[in-house]
């Protein structure tokens, strides 16, 4: 979801709350994993302000891997996936460099 009301982002994370499902707060704009943040449904952050998020709030379901953390960055080039890389980490966050 991208939001430009933190009314409205606050909204999605409580519909997705009584789903018990978590949520993933980024910026905009950036790399590396920075301002990257869990909204985790057993203990929430506080939404961040405005200026955090430079007035947009762009927020994705957390995808629990289990035990063995890890994503995948998929290369897609006109409708076809290109190539592929798994990533993993120690915690949650697996692109911080």
């Amino acid at each position: 979801w991208v939001c430009e009301s933190r009314q409205l982002a606050h909204k999605i994370i409580e519909t997705q709350v009584t789903k018990h499902q978590s949520l993933v707060i980024k910026p905009l704009f950036g790399s590396q994993g920075k301002g990257v943040r869990m909204l985790n449904v057993e203990s929430p952050m506080p939404l961040p302000r405005d200026a955090f998020v430079d007035g947009v709030y762009y927020l994705q379901n957390l995808i629990e891997t289990g035990e063995y953390r890890h994503d995948y960055r998929v290369f897609v080039v006109n409708y076809q996936a290109v190539a592929a890389m798994q990533r993993s980490g120690e915690g949650w966050l697996h692109n911080v460099a």
